[in-house]
């Protein structure tokens, strides 16, 4: 509601959701220009500002609109299941085998969250699935302190999110110099000007927003 009423007050008007199809630099680098198509054919606008906020899939953009860019992100899946009842009165923070931790916390209707897990993904963002090793893990984590085992039977729900973590475009060192803070990343040609919005999270998005803002 927000950005729809500071569109209109800045005569602004959204194309949410629709096909983007080229993004150019016009030849005095003064503006991009974008092409995309609606339900009633394809459209140009131009503006000297473009930035994008495309979460993981930011790597897939960059490459297939040819953005120029200092950072990439490893893609790094995590899953949480959700049990079928009640198996603890509290958030619980728990400690794994090899020193991990995970969780159990109360959710609707008396059921039970439980995660996470961490998996390096090598594949588009689309094409990441569910494993069933990584299920498995949460259920013998949540075993090792349950009085009453759970099993594939309890499940009746989960969930899968991918953390992008940021690293510069060069660097071939391994996930543990990667960063899980968020990286803005301004390039500009001319007098246009492309930022890009690298990793992030609930707890950051606030600033990582005002950051964003106080650039454009």
């Amino acid at each position: 509601m927000a950005s729809k009423k500071y569109s209109k007050r800045q005569k602004i008007n959204p194309a949410p959701q629709f096909p983007l199809l080229v993004v150019l630099v016009d030849t005095g680098s003064k503006v991009f220009a974008v092409l995309y198509r609606d339900e009633s054919g394809e459209h140009e606008v131009e503006a000297p500002l473009l930035i994008t906020a495309t979460g993981p899939w930011i790597d897939e953009v960059n490459v297939q609109y040819r953005l120029p860019h200092n950072y990439r992100i490893n893609k790094v899946s995590g899953i949480h299941i959700v049990i079928n009842r009640a198996l603890v009165p509290d958030c619980m923070f728990l400690q794994t085998n090899n020193r991990r931790i995970f969780f159990m916390i109360p959710w609707y209707e008396g059921t039970t969250i439980i995660g996470t897990t961490e998996r390096m993904e090598n594949c588009s963002c689309d094409e990441v699935k569910l494993q069933e090793e990584d299920i498995n893990y949460l259920l013998n984590c949540a075993n090792h302190y349950l009085k009453e085992p759970i099993s594939r039977d309890d499940i009746c729900g989960t969930f899968l999110g991918i953390r992008p973590l940021v690293i510069d475009k060069n660097d071939e060192t391994d996930a543990t110099s990667m960063s899980r803070d968020y990286k803005i990343d301004v390039i500009r040609k001319g007098e246009t000007k492309l930022i890009h919005v690298y990793g992030g999270k609930l707890t950051t998005c606030l600033s990582m927003a005002e950051k964003v803002a106080a650039l454009v």
